[in-house]
């Protein structure tokens, strides 16, 4: 016995196997179907209605992601790499993600409601129940 391994290939002769079983790229088309785990961090909110003379803040609110509760955070992705210029591709994708904030946490709030002064730590729950993310 010569130091010899039975039943294993040495891992330099696998990949230089495997280098010669490589089929070089062709225009294909492609379909990625993905789920994970989020991050979240905590940031302001602002409610501006100026309807009802609103434009408040609450500072400081925490977010859960829930990544994997109904309804899970997923995503799709569906493209195409071109023939003639194989490096290059272009593609379209949907992802579900979603922010739960705790209404129920007391945080500070400044700002104007019903037209007057605020600069208080409430709970938000009592002003509304769901909001949607809008970016400026």
């Amino acid at each position: 016995m010569r130091g010899t391994v039975t039943g294993m290939m040495p891992p330099a002769l696998f990949f230089s196997l495997l280098m010669w079983m490589v089929i070089p790229a062709a225009a294909e088309p492609f379909l990625d179907l993905y789920t994970g785990k989020s991050f979240t961090q905590s940031s302001d909110i602002t409610v501006k209605q100026p309807t009802l003379r609103n434009d408040y803040t609450f500072k400081d609110v925490s977010f859960d992601d829930k990544s994997f509760e109904t309804p899970p955070w997923y995503g799709l992705r569906v493209g195409y790499y071109f023939e003639k210029y194989p490096w290059l591709g272009a593609a379209i994708e949907f992802f579900h993600f979603k922010m739960i904030a705790d209404t129920a946490e007391s945080k500070c709030v400044t700002g104007t409601r019903s037209g007057a002064g605020v600069d208080t730590t409430r709970e938000w729950t009592p002003l509304f129940s769901s909001f949607k993310s809008r970016t400026a």
